[in-house]
C-alpha cells in the first residue's frame, strides 16, 4: 500500500491506517477513473487522496465487483444496475402522479 498509495501505513511505527473506496457509475456502467483514499492518522487527522486508476487497474475492479454482486445477490453487476435504475424510474413516476 505504502509504495501504490505513498503513505507509510505498512509499518509498526504507527497506528495509521486507510480505507479505499472503489467508485462505480451506473450511468456510464464502469468503473470510475479514481480511488477515493482516506488516510486515518493516529493522531486523529484525516487526509483524503485520490488514485488515478489505469485502464488495466479498472478492469480488474470491474470483474471483482461483478464477482462479489453476483455473490451478495445473485445478479450480474449489469443485471443489477438494470434492477437499479428500474426501481428508481418507478420511484421516480410513482412520485410525479
Amino acid at each position: 500500500m505504502d509504495e501504490v498509495f505513498g503513505t507509510h501505513v505498512v509499518t509498526d511505527e504507527n497506528s495509521d491506517w486507510l480505507n479505499v473506496y472503489a467508485n462505480y457509475s451506473l450511468a456510464d456502467r464502469q468503473v470510475c477513473d479514481t480511488l477515493d483514499l482516506i488516510l486515518h492518522r493516529e493522531d486523529s487527522r484525516d487526509e483524503e487522496l485520490t488514485y488515478r486508476l489505469d485502464d488495466n487497474e479498472k478492469a480488474v475492479l470491474r470483474e471483482k465487483m461483478d464477482a462479489y454482486c453476483t455473490k451478495e445477490t445473485g445478479l450480474s453487476l449489469d443485471d443489477f444496475c438494470d434492477s437499479l435504475m428500474e426501481m428508481e424510474s418507478t420511484e421516480t413516476l410513482g412520485l410525479k402522479m
